[in-house]
């Protein structure tokens, strides 16, 4: 996400699809994800089969991508707005320098 994309998206929260993780954690770690997406726009693959589903979770964050993890919706939430605000912050930190 652009500094641009972040910044809205706290404004506003808009878009945000929480869903209930299929494996009930076992790959992401999560009982409940949050995208900061539109439901169409969730990456592939976090909810494939075991291999596939596996090998996401191993690494779509590592490649940047961002999700809220949570034991509930509302956990989940709020660790996707606590990760895109220290994102930003880090986004203006780098601009003042």
């Amino acid at each position: 996400m652009t500094n641009a994309e972040i910044r809205i998206w706290l404004r506003t929260s808009y878009p945000t699809t929480i869903v209930n993780d299929r494996y009930g954690g076992t790959y992401s770690n999560a009982r409940w994800l949050a995208f900061p997406t539109y439901a169409d726009d969730t990456p592939l693959d976090w909810d494939a089969e075991d291999m596939e589903c596996q090998h996401f979770w191993d690494t779509f964050e590592k490649k940047g991508g961002i999700v809220g993890k949570g034991a509930t919706p509302d956990e989940a939430f709020a660790d996707l707005k606590a990760k895109l605000t220290e994102l930003k912050n880090i986004h203006d930190d780098l601009r003042r320098n």
